[in-house]
Protein backbone atom coordinates (compact mmCIF):
# COMPACT_ATOMS: atom_id res chain seq x y z
CA UNK A 1 0.00 0.00 0.00
CA UNK A 2 2.95 2.21 0.98
CA UNK A 3 4.25 1.89 -2.22
CA UNK A 4 1.14 2.42 -4.40
CA UNK A 5 0.80 6.05 -2.40
CA UNK A 6 4.76 6.54 -3.00
CA UNK A 7 4.28 5.96 -7.08
CA UNK A 8 0.80 8.07 -6.97
CA UNK A 9 2.69 10.93 -5.42
CA UNK A 10 5.67 10.37 -7.84
CA UNK A 11 3.29 10.31 -10.62
CA UNK A 12 1.21 13.70 -9.16
CA UNK A 13 5.14 15.27 -8.99
CA UNK A 14 6.23 14.99 -12.48
CA UNK A 15 2.74 16.09 -14.20
CA UNK A 16 3.51 19.04 -12.08
CA UNK A 17 7.13 19.13 -12.67
CA UNK A 18 6.33 18.86 -16.70
CA UNK A 19 3.75 21.89 -16.30
CA UNK A 20 5.86 23.75 -14.19
CA UNK A 21 8.73 23.58 -16.98
CA UNK A 22 6.07 24.18 -19.66
CA UNK A 23 4.56 27.64 -17.53
CA UNK A 24 1.58 26.00 -17.79
CA UNK A 25 -1.01 26.84 -14.50
CA UNK A 26 -3.95 24.82 -16.21
CA UNK A 27 -4.11 21.87 -13.35
CA UNK A 28 -4.45 24.14 -10.24
CA UNK A 29 -5.64 20.49 -8.64
CA UNK A 30 -1.91 19.02 -8.98
CA UNK A 31 -1.46 16.71 -5.59
CA UNK A 32 0.66 18.95 -3.42
CA UNK A 33 4.08 17.28 -2.49
CA UNK A 34 6.42 18.32 0.59
CA UNK A 35 9.89 18.22 0.96
CA UNK A 36 9.61 15.32 3.22
CA UNK A 37 7.19 13.56 1.03
CA UNK A 38 9.61 14.10 -1.88
CA UNK A 39 12.44 12.79 0.28
CA UNK A 40 10.14 9.73 1.33
CA UNK A 41 9.32 8.88 -2.09
CA UNK A 42 13.15 9.11 -3.32
CA UNK A 43 13.71 6.94 -0.63
CA UNK A 44 11.83 4.13 -0.98
CA UNK A 45 12.67 4.13 -5.32
CA UNK A 46 16.36 4.77 -5.13
CA UNK A 47 19.13 3.30 -3.08
CA UNK A 48 22.88 4.26 -3.26
CA UNK A 49 24.39 7.57 -5.14
CA UNK A 50 21.03 8.09 -6.79
CA UNK A 51 19.30 8.33 -3.54
CA UNK A 52 21.92 10.68 -2.17
CA UNK A 53 21.64 12.75 -5.20
CA UNK A 54 18.50 12.99 -4.76
CA UNK A 55 17.73 14.47 -1.38
CA UNK A 56 20.61 16.82 -2.56
CA UNK A 57 18.17 18.08 -5.17
CA UNK A 58 15.38 18.12 -3.52
CA UNK A 59 17.28 20.57 -1.14
CA UNK A 60 18.20 22.76 -3.87
CA UNK A 61 14.93 23.00 -5.26
CA UNK A 62 13.27 24.17 -1.64
CA UNK A 63 15.90 26.90 -1.17
CA UNK A 64 15.85 27.90 -4.43
CA UNK A 65 11.87 27.96 -4.54
CA UNK A 66 12.12 29.84 -1.23
CA UNK A 67 14.73 32.17 -2.95
CA UNK A 68 12.05 33.47 -5.91
CA UNK A 69 9.29 33.96 -3.22
CA UNK A 70 11.78 35.69 -0.85
CA UNK A 71 13.14 37.91 -3.64
CA UNK A 72 9.30 38.58 -4.75
CA UNK A 73 8.60 40.26 -1.23
CA UNK A 74 12.14 41.67 -1.33
CA UNK A 75 11.47 44.01 -4.14
CA UNK A 76 8.82 45.61 -2.64
CA UNK A 77 9.99 45.59 1.17
CA UNK A 78 14.18 46.57 0.61
CA UNK A 79 14.69 50.15 1.09
CA UNK A 80 18.61 50.09 -0.60
CA UNK A 81 19.11 49.99 -3.86
CA UNK A 82 21.76 47.05 -4.42
CA UNK A 83 19.38 44.75 -1.99
CA UNK A 84 16.40 45.68 -4.68
CA UNK A 85 19.09 44.86 -8.11
CA UNK A 86 20.06 41.75 -5.92
CA UNK A 87 16.14 40.30 -5.47
CA UNK A 88 15.40 41.08 -8.91
CA UNK A 89 18.76 39.16 -10.22
CA UNK A 90 17.25 36.21 -7.47
CA UNK A 91 13.83 36.11 -9.10
CA UNK A 92 15.56 35.61 -12.66
CA UNK A 93 18.11 33.03 -12.08
CA UNK A 94 16.33 30.89 -9.77
CA UNK A 95 13.02 30.71 -11.70
CA UNK A 96 15.43 29.87 -14.52
CA UNK A 97 17.15 27.76 -12.46
CA UNK A 98 14.07 25.83 -10.94
CA UNK A 99 12.56 24.95 -14.42
CA UNK A 100 15.92 23.56 -15.70
CA UNK A 101 15.96 21.67 -11.94
CA UNK A 102 12.70 20.47 -12.59
CA UNK A 103 13.31 18.96 -16.11
CA UNK A 104 16.86 17.55 -14.86
CA UNK A 105 14.75 16.04 -11.78
CA UNK A 106 12.02 14.38 -14.27
CA UNK A 107 14.37 12.85 -16.64
CA UNK A 108 16.41 11.54 -13.33
CA UNK A 109 12.94 10.33 -12.31
CA UNK A 110 13.77 12.37 -9.03
CA UNK A 111 10.39 13.58 -7.39
CA UNK A 112 10.44 17.24 -6.19
CA UNK A 113 8.48 19.47 -3.81
CA UNK A 114 5.86 21.06 -5.24
CA UNK A 115 5.75 24.74 -3.01
CA UNK A 116 8.22 25.72 -0.04
CA UNK A 117 7.74 24.38 3.43
CA UNK A 118 5.55 26.30 5.67
CA UNK A 119 8.31 27.21 7.71
CA UNK A 120 9.54 28.69 4.80
CA UNK A 121 6.34 30.55 4.28
CA UNK A 122 6.16 31.80 7.83
CA UNK A 123 10.12 33.03 7.91
CA UNK A 124 9.14 34.68 4.63
CA UNK A 125 5.98 36.24 6.50
CA UNK A 126 7.54 37.34 9.72
CA UNK A 127 10.26 38.65 7.41
CA UNK A 128 7.97 40.94 5.90
CA UNK A 129 6.95 42.51 9.31
CA UNK A 130 10.63 44.18 9.67
CA UNK A 131 10.89 47.50 8.09
CA UNK A 132 13.81 49.69 6.71
CA UNK A 133 17.40 48.61 6.70
CA UNK A 134 16.19 45.89 9.08
CA UNK A 135 14.39 44.15 6.44
CA UNK A 136 17.51 44.43 4.07
CA UNK A 137 19.94 42.80 6.44
CA UNK A 138 17.23 40.00 7.28
CA UNK A 139 16.60 39.16 3.85
CA UNK A 140 20.00 39.44 2.78
CA UNK A 141 21.30 37.29 5.86
CA UNK A 142 18.52 34.74 4.49
CA UNK A 143 20.50 34.98 1.03
CA UNK A 144 23.57 34.77 2.12
CA UNK A 145 22.36 31.59 4.05
CA UNK A 146 20.61 29.99 1.86
CA UNK A 147 23.27 30.10 -0.91
CA UNK A 148 25.91 28.99 1.37
CA UNK A 149 23.58 25.59 1.68
CA UNK A 150 23.46 25.61 -1.90
CA UNK A 151 26.81 25.72 -2.86
CA UNK A 152 27.59 22.55 -0.27
CA UNK A 153 24.72 20.85 -2.08
CA UNK A 154 25.82 21.44 -5.91
CA UNK A 155 29.50 20.86 -5.13
CA UNK A 156 28.24 17.23 -3.75
CA UNK A 157 26.81 16.44 -6.92
CA UNK A 158 28.86 18.14 -9.20
CA UNK A 159 31.81 15.73 -7.70
CA UNK A 160 29.73 12.97 -6.97
CA UNK A 161 26.98 12.60 -8.98
CA UNK A 162 25.64 9.12 -10.08
CA UNK A 163 25.42 10.51 -14.01
CA UNK A 164 26.88 12.84 -15.84
CA UNK A 165 24.26 14.81 -16.55
CA UNK A 166 23.52 15.54 -13.09
CA UNK A 167 27.70 16.50 -12.95
CA UNK A 168 27.66 18.70 -15.88
CA UNK A 169 24.54 20.83 -14.71
CA UNK A 170 25.79 21.45 -11.00
CA UNK A 171 29.25 22.09 -12.57
CA UNK A 172 27.49 24.87 -14.82
CA UNK A 173 25.50 25.99 -11.80
CA UNK A 174 28.05 26.40 -9.16
CA UNK A 175 29.36 29.83 -10.73
CA UNK A 176 26.08 31.60 -10.63
CA UNK A 177 25.54 29.81 -6.78
CA UNK A 178 28.86 31.54 -6.14
CA UNK A 179 28.53 34.47 -7.85
CA UNK A 180 25.15 34.87 -6.01
CA UNK A 181 26.78 34.77 -2.87
CA UNK A 182 29.64 36.91 -3.41
CA UNK A 183 26.98 39.38 -4.92
CA UNK A 184 24.61 39.04 -1.21
CA UNK A 185 27.39 39.50 1.12
CA UNK A 186 28.32 42.52 -0.71
CA UNK A 187 24.58 44.11 -0.39
CA UNK A 188 24.52 42.80 2.70
CA UNK A 189 28.04 44.92 3.79
CA UNK A 190 26.70 48.04 1.81
CA UNK A 191 23.73 48.13 4.19
CA UNK A 192 25.68 47.01 7.47
CA UNK A 193 27.65 50.04 6.61
CA UNK A 194 24.57 52.73 6.50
Amino acid sequence: MKIVKHMAIVASALVFSVACSNHSNEDENASEVTNDEAKDVNSDVMDGQKQTDAKHIVEIYGGSMCEVKMSEQAASHAVNAKTKEFAGMMIDDHSAMNTELAKLAAAEQITLQTDISDDAKKDIADMGELKGDKYDKEFLDKAVKKHKEAIDHAEALAKDGHSEQIKMFFTDALPKLQHHLTMAEAARDAVEKK
